[in-house]
């Protein structure tokens, strides 16, 4: 894998599908990708926890940010396997 710089490195929440086609299990995650080519560089691997939030104005703040980040234009489901796959064949 090439060496990025920082400002080559953007994140946004994603989907990730844990499950099978017969049975998908989606969840958002934290999904670090390549802002030149669009690759996925990683991703947080426990999906994002709505815990611990000290006013209601936060969450609805994070939750806002999560459903527009959710529903870009580029912004697809992503499967677990295949991510694995691909990071399993960098190393």
């Amino acid at each position: 894998m090439e060496k990025l710089d920082n400002k080559d490195i953007k994140w946004r929440y994603q989907i990730i599908d844990h499950g099978t086609a017969e049975n998908p299990d989606f969840r958002v995650h934290e999904v670090y990708f390549n802002a030149v080519n669009k690759q996925v560089a990683s991703h947080t691997v426990n999906a994002v926890s709505l815990q611990g939030y000290e006013s209601k104005e936060e969450i609805i703040k994070d939750l806002e940010l999560i459903i527009q980040d959710l529903k870009g234009a580029d912004n697809k489901v992503l499967e677990i396997d295949k991510l694995n796959e691909l990071f399993q064949s960098e190393k």
